[in-house]
């Protein structure tokens, strides 16, 4: 009889210890979950900068200044300290001023920057 007592208190103490470890890895693996979609968001969102950047240099390099100041001006609401939004806006300006047009049309510019 003692030693029935003493398997089922093993085999109890290894279940409770199978279910501590089960329950302590699912709760590390429910804190990562979202860190891992933090991620792939911020991915998604450093990419569409990139594009946005780059299609205002686009913009720029034909001469399209108002819109590439358009899509410049749209990543400074969402960050204004974004450095490379800040350089490519004052080069686009300073094309512009220096094309004759001094800010003709660009709502950003009140009074032609």
């Amino acid at each position: 009889m003692d030693r029935r007592k003493l398997i089922i208190l093993i085999s109890g103490g290894v279940l409770l210890l199978l279910i501590i470890a089960g329950l302590i890895f699912f709760l590390l693996r429910g804190r990562s979950g979202p860190q891992a979609e933090e991620t792939v968001v911020e991915a998604e969102i450093d990419a569409r900068r990139l594009n946005i950047l780059r299609l205002a240099e686009n913009y720029m390099r034909a001469g399209e200044y108002e819109r590439a100041l358009n899509l410049v001006d749209g990543l400074l609401i969402e960050n204004p300290d974004d450095e490379d939004a800040l350089d490519l806006q004052w080069q686009i300006l300073a094309l512009n001023r220096g094309s004759g047009s001094g800010g003709s049309g660009y709502a950003g510019c009140a009074g032609g920057c």
